[in-house]
This record gives structure tokens, sequence and C-alpha cells, in this order.
């Protein structure tokens, strides 16, 4: 599109950020030692609003992307081992978390979904419109934030009612 809807853009983000804190309350309380801080619901909110600034890089974003992911592959420093800085990427070692989406090198990605999401609009990747796949995939990705919220708990009851009948 040609221009950003706040109002829309507002709101979603809004739905992802109670999402995430209902995620990091739940996981608090079933896995105290464990609890997640910053997992992909946290990663997609930062990601969102980071993404903004990059909207209009074009190219660049092709080579940010690459770099960024290089840089959170290639680049440790214990002083991103503290609770503070973990969520940026660039740790010695993962922190005890249920889940974890860091900064870097995942807002790399982004960039390159940004990158290829402006590609396909300009219609320089028509056959990506052709591969759309079938609607029951449509549906899903239209309701992912849904589907991520049901996905855990669906798969906790199934497996307590395995576990129950063992």
């Amino acid at each position: 599109r040609d221009r950003i809807e706040w109002h829309g853009f507002a709101r979603r983000l809004g739905k992802i950020a109670a999402c995430a804190a209902l995620v990091s309350a739940g996981s608090y309380f079933m896995f105290p030692n464990s609890w997640i801080t910053f997992g992909v619901l946290h990663h997609i909110i930062v990601a969102s609003v980071l993404g903004l600034a990059f909207l209009r890089a074009g190219w660049l974003n092709l080579l940010a992307g690459g770099l960024l992911i290089a840089i959170g592959v290639l680049v440790q420093h214990a002083a991103f081992d503290t609770a503070a800085l973990n969520w940026i990427g660039l740790m010695t070692h993962k922190p005890i978390t249920e889940d974890y989406v860091p900064l870097l090198p995942w807002f790399g990605v982004v960039l390159l979904g940004i990158f290829l999401g402006e590609q396909i609009a300009r219609g320089n990747l028509s056959w990506l419109d052709r591969a759309s796949g079938p609607r029951l995939l449509q549906l899903m990705g239209q309701h992912s934030l849904l589907l991520y919220m049901l996905h855990q708990p669906v798969f906790i009851g199934l497996l307590n009612l395995y576990l129950m009948t063992k």
C-alpha cells in the first residue's frame, strides 16, 4: 500500500501485545523458572515498530536483512548475557526460557520479508500469486494470531488427556 492505516496498525499491535502479556503470564504460572520474556509475539511487536523505518528502503532491505542475519548468527558478546539485553540476541548462551525469538537474527528475516512483499506488490514476483495456496491456508494466515494463541492450550490439553489414559 502507499500509506499506513495507523488505526489498524495500532489495533493489531495492541492485540499482539495483549496476547504477549497473556503468554508471559501463563508461562510464568506454568514454568516459573523458564517463563517467556521475549518470545515470538514479543518479537513481532518490536519488529513491527522497527519495520516502519524500513518500508521505503527498497533493495536496502535485502542487504540489511542479510547483514543482520549474519550478525545475529556470528556475533556474540558477554555484555548481552544480561536479562535486560538478551532480547537483542547477541548473547553467548541462550537464556533459560520456553520460547525465545531474539531481535537478531530474526529482524533480518523480517527485512527480507519486507523486501519480498514490496517485490510482490510491484508485480515482480507474479509467480507467487499463483502459488498462494488453498483456501484453508489463506484462512489460517488471516487468523494466525488466534491459531497461535489456541495451539498450546489445545496441545497441552490433548497431552494431559493422553497421559490420563496411561
